[in-house]
């Protein structure tokens, strides 16, 4: 392999970066891997490679680097373990996923790019290319390819299907993909080129050394490598305003760029909650603890049984604790779902449920209870019609429901029966009768119950008197 060659040739973009996350670049002449941390610290993720030249990760967080001059691709858990992946293969230089698993790498000497299942089966996605370099896949699944010396990008579909979408170009030799879905194109001469989704050109940026590698973050800086030999190989961060600073310097003709995939959230829901109901409802706090590992911002969204009700937006480099984001709703009796979804706009959102349960255990509470009339007179051994008057209340229900359940009498039937008949839930007949001169007793029993079956159970009395001396 030509070290002059590729002098102005890199790797890859991987798609959905994390803000916070570190850099990874493939120094082709130091034969290793670099990690840079967003504050430019440097420090080797691998070495002893072969002219490693693209670099990307996989969604497992796993890093893909396409060794050129050993013609395989080397596998690194987020440990720094190496394993490998393919071999086998041609010049292999840019590396990307896409969003099922499947690695494709482009070869700029042979002119192709294989696809690779996570299985490790290659097969021929494209060939005939132009020194196909660095690639990225846009929203609509389509593959975007810089053609060095084609001078291009080319866009070819999942069924293969090649178009050119930009031409004209001095060289065109790294390709990332913004948020917006533009495409920049870094150019040899020194210049970053930014064109619309439809194609429209300008200048992003210019002044650069040798600029080839590029990804973005998730703030959509735009890092770029600018490939010299070692100690001017350097990393330019450049902002959205197109505003350029050095992140790193010192590097060894560095190649790839990637920034290890953000992790998805993390968020934890309570244990289900169980209220008392208090007028039909109750009002209930559930709290979550909610985090973003990548320092990314956090939308958290809320939602009982299947309705949006809330949204916290968390900022980056907040502090997270393990209960920091709190619900409070009024929650109708019975069983309620809250569903909360966290998302830090680079990972699919992330979820977790609990259960808030309205109960209603507290039996109703008997304010006053009476009959009318409460003394039979005279004994005359008819049946007398007797209302009981219940005035009861609950904590849940507003209109518990009362109801005659039982009468004793303090002597036994003589010759008449029966001596009380229950004609509806608060009416009874009860006999105007008594024994040898004595007073009899009724006893009512009435049970109060509410929707929930909570019951509390009342009584009072009717009597017939010995005598009529009573009414006096």
């Amino acid at each position: 392999m030509k070290k002059q060659l590729f002098a102005a040739l890199t790797g890859v973009l991987v798609l959905n970066a994390a803000s916070a996350q570190n850099l990874f670049v493939a120094d082709y002449s130091g034969n290793n891997i670099t990690e840079i941390t967003p504050g430019g610290t440097e420090s080797i993720f691998a070495s002893g490679l072969n002219e490693p030249i693209g670099v990307a990760f996989d969604s497992a967080g796993n890093l893909f680097e396409s060794d050129g001059g050993s013609g395989n691709i080397y596998e690194f858990t987020p440990g720094g373990a190496r394993s490998t992946f393919a071999s086998g293969l041609f010049n292999p230089t840019g590396l990307v996923f896409d969003h099922a698993g499947n690695l494709y790498v482009d070869s700029i000497l042979g002119g192709n790019i294989i696809k690779i299942t996570p299985g490790g089966v290659k097969s021929t996605f494209a060939s005939g290319l132009s020194s196909p370099n660095q690639m990225a896949f846009d929203s609509a699944g389509d593959l975007l390819v810089a053609s060095y010396f084609g001078g291009s990008v080319i866009k070819i579909t999942p069924g293969g299907v090649k178009s050119t979408f930009a031409s004209g170009l001095p060289s065109a030799s790294g390709l990332a993909i913004d948020s917006a879905s533009n495409v920049f194109v870094s150019v040899v001469n020194g210049t970053v080129v930014e064109f619309t989704p439809g194609g429209v050109q300008s200048t992003f940026a210019t002044g650069l050394n040798n600029p080839s590698g590029m990804t973005f973050d998730a703030a959509g800086n735009l890092f770029v490598v600018n490939a010299a030999p070692a100690p001017n190989g350097l990393i330019t961060k450049i902002t959205p305003a197109g505003i350029p600073s050095t992140l790193a310097t010192g590097l060894d003709e560095p190649w790839g760029l990637t920034i290890r995939a953000a992790s998805p959230p993390t968020i934890i829901c309570p244990e289900p909650l169980t209220l008392e109901c208090t007028n039909g409802a109750a009002v209930g706090t559930v709290t979550v603890g909610a985090a973003d590992t990548n320092g990314l911002p956090l939308e958290v969204i809320w939602t009982v049984d299947g309705i949006a009700s809330q949204t916290n937006d968390i900022p980056s480099g907040g502090t997270f604790t393990s209960s920091n984001v709190t619900f409070t709703a009024i929650f109708g009796e019975g069983g309620h779902t809250v569903v909360v979804s966290a998302s830090n706009g680079q990972t699919p959102p992330v979820s977790c449920s609990t259960t808030v349960t309205v109960s209603d255990t507290l039996p109703p509470q008997v304010l006053a209870i009476s009959a009318t009339p409460n003394t039979l007179w005279p004994p005359n051994h008819h049946l007398v019609p007797v209302t009981v008057n219940v005035e009861a209340v609950d904590h849940c229900d507003p209109s518990p429901v009362a109801q005659i359940t039982q009468v004793t009498c303090n002597e036994p039937p003589e010759h008449f029966t029966p001596d009380w008949t229950i004609t509806a839930p608060l009416s009874i007949d009860l006999r105007a009768e008594r024994s040898d001169n004595r007073v009899r007793v009724y006893t009512i029993y009435v049970d109060v119950t509410d929707a929930s079956g909570n019951k509390t159970t009342a009584m009072t009395t009717v009597i017939v008197p010995k005598s009529q001396s009573v009414f006096h």
